[in-house]
């Protein structure tokens, strides 16, 4: 196996596109929901499990370690928007990020978890494995909830994916920039 240097590994992960997500956890000491932009995968597909990155110096990611559950909302092109205004709220101020954004929260009956009411798709999740990397973490949980629109064709709605650090949809020619506070 070749070691990839960083401009090579950083080169090959711009070819990969990712649903954009917003997961969110629930900080105990604030009893407050934390909120952050990220991508995920799936990790197996039985019981499904999830995975998402997260910086090590993140106050989500250690809320997420600390609880160990987090909620996943997969979200559409037209809410782009608001995942821009959510980015460029400061990571150290203390406000319900998805309000300022102007999302509408909803919450799972189970873990009571707030996500994404009119997003895509919706997961509740249970931590069930972590791997340290260099300056990340990555997480892996499996889903105890799921929440979804019944039909995202009816409602308009289409995948907002990160591309080559763009976000977008499927469609090339309507990929933007993509306004970062950290790379993802």
């Amino acid at each position: 196996m070749t070691e990839l240097r960083y401009s090579e590994a950083m080169a090959a992960a711009m070819l990969i596109s990712s649903p954009v997500t917003v997961v969110t956890t629930f900080d105990k000491p604030t009893e407050k929901t934390l909120a952050m932009i990220s991508t995920v995968s799936y990790a197996q597909l039985e019981p499904l499990a999830l995975s998402s990155g997260v910086l090590k110096k993140s106050r989500t990611g250690r809320a997420i370690i600390e609880s160990g559950v987090f909620a996943v909302s997969v979200v559409a092109h037209e809410q782009l928007s608001k995942l821009e205004s959510m980015s460029l709220l400061s990571a150290g101020q203390d406000q319900d990020k998805l309000s300022a954004a102007g999302f509408e929260k909803a919450k799972f009956a189970g873990s009571g978890l707030e996500y994404i009411k009119d997003c895509l798709a919706a997961f509740s999740l249970k931590l069930v494995g972590q791997v340290e990397l260099e300056n990340y973490i990555a997480l892996v949980g499996v889903v105890t909830e799921v929440m979804h629109l019944e039909d995202s064709q009816k409602n308009n709605l289409t995948a907002l994916i990160r591309y080559n650090r763009c976000y977008g949809p499927i469609d090339k020619g309507r990929l933007k920039a993509a306004i970062d506070s950290y790379p993802i």
